[in-house]
């Protein structure tokens, strides 16, 4: 009998390290600017303790910012969201995914329920493709069916020097990838 990936893998197998987080009495303009700041659709949002209660979206933050904002908190553009443990079975972090429309899900773990990373679409695709495949992280092109793709024949812009990415004017080349952001990194409420 084979063994189901899905039901073999952790959500720790697969997620990635946490956006960054948000205290719940942090002032909207400051939500607006840590939103505008990242590549991300959806922030957590924590308790002044570290416990996850929900997460802001950017689409939320958006329609708040078209009313009243004097006043307003990240709680008060707050998402409630289902949460996944670290220890859960991926596949049950799944069904978590397909039922919420958000672009991830947040990773908690303790009895505090702090968290401690993120996962995606994306992210169960990679971890699931990883088992399936020969446990290399490396992905490498192929075409469908398993064969490398024919390279082009060269043509002079082909083989033409690029251009340094110092040189390059700037949104030129392709954007870079999130940095990671500890755990730990928490953006105190407003004074």
């Amino acid at each position: 009998a084979r063994i189901d990936p899905m039901q073999e893998l952790r959500v720790r197998d697969a997620m990635r390290p946490a956006p960054p987080v948000l205290r719940q009495a942090l002032a909207f303009a400051r939500v607006v600017d840590a939103c505008a700041r990242g590549p991300w659709d959806a922030l957590p949002v924590v308790s002044a303790d570290g416990a996850f209660r929900g997460i802001v979206t950017s689409q939320a933050v958006e329609d708040a910012a078209r009313g009243e904002t004097d006043g307003l908190l990240a709680q008060d553009v707050l998402v409630e969201v289902p949460v996944v443990h670290a220890s859960d079975r991926l596949e049950r972090a799944l069904g978590s995914l397909l039922r919420d429309t958000t672009s991830g899900v947040a990773v908690v773990d303790g009895t505090v329920e702090q968290v401690v990373g993120w996962l995606t679409h994306r992210d169960v695709l990679r971890a699931y493709s990883e088992r399936l495949g020969t446990g290399r992280r490396t992905v490498r092109p192929t075409a469908i069916g398993g064969r490398r793709p024919q390279s082009p024949p060269a043509t002079p812009a082909a083989t033409a020097p690029r251009p340094s990415p110092l040189t390059e004017p700037r949104g030129a080349h392709a954007p870079r990838p999130p940095r990671a952001t500890p755990p730990s990194r928490v953006c105190p409420p407003a004074s």
